[in-house]
C-alpha cells in the first residue's frame, strides 16, 4: 500500500498496531521515547523516526499510543486543534 502512515508509541497496544499495520502493507513511520521498543518492527520494515516533528512530516495519517503526552510536535498540535474544531460539542 501506498498510505503513509505514523504510529507514535509502542507499547502494549501500539506495537500490535504496527506489527499488524506493517502486516497489512502499509508505509509506516514509528516514533517511541524508548527505542529499543521499535527496533523489532524497524526490522520488519518500519521507518525509525527520531523526534515526533520528523515522525510527522509528510504523513497524512497518524495514530497515538501514550498513557502520558510529553513529547509533541507543532504540527502535530496545529493537526490535533483542526481535528478539535470538527467534532461536534458534547452536551
Amino acid at each position: 500500500m501506498n498510505q503513509k502512515i505514523v504510529l507514535f508509541g509502542l507499547g502494549t497496544m501500539g506495537a500490535g498496531m504496527a506489527s499488524n499495520l506493517l502486516r497489512a502493507g502499509f508505509s509506516l513511520t514509528v516514533y517511541s521515547r524508548t527505542a529499543a521498543k521499535a527496533h523489532p518492527r524497524i526490522g520488519a520494515g518500519a521507518r525509525p523516526a527520531f523526534s515526533p516533528a520528523e515522525a510527522d512530516r509528510g504523513r497524512p495519517f497518524w495514530f497515538l499510543c501514550s498513557q502520558t503526552v510529553r513529547h509533541r510536535a507543532n504540527s502535530g498540535e496545529a493537526r490535533m486543534e483542526r481535528s478539535q474544531q470538527l467534532l461536534p460539542e458534547q452536551s
